[in-house]
């Protein structure tokens, strides 16, 4: 949950971040796109498999891996940090798993 948190955080922050530096351009812009929304939405998608890994376990833990692979791969950068909170949270649980 706080490695989609995270994710989410950071896409607000790159939103307002290039607002705001598109009225005071002294330091530069600081890009935002589509990809910012995409990880959003990314973020959204793990928050939402982990209320699913609460409740129906399999289906959850696939969601979260399947979004936090996608997301180191097509997101380079800063978001990656929350994916691999992400990604550990799903280690985690297949080490865990008792037989």
């Amino acid at each position: 949950m706080i490695g989609s948190l995270i994710v989410i955080i950071l896409g607000v922050v790159v939103i307002l971040l290039h607002d705001l530096t598109n009225y005071i351009s002294i330091f530069g812009t600081v890009s935002s796109g589509s990809s910012t929304v995409d990880n959003m939405l990314f973020g959204v998608i793990a928050l939402v498999g982990t209320e699913f890994s609460r409740r129906k376990k399999d289906m959850g833990i696939t969601t979260m891996a399947v979004i936090s692979i996608a997301g180191i791969i097509a997101f380079p950068g800063i978001f990656v940090i929350g994916y691999i909170i992400v990604l550990v949270a799903v280690l985690l649980f297949f080490f865990d798993k008792k037989n």
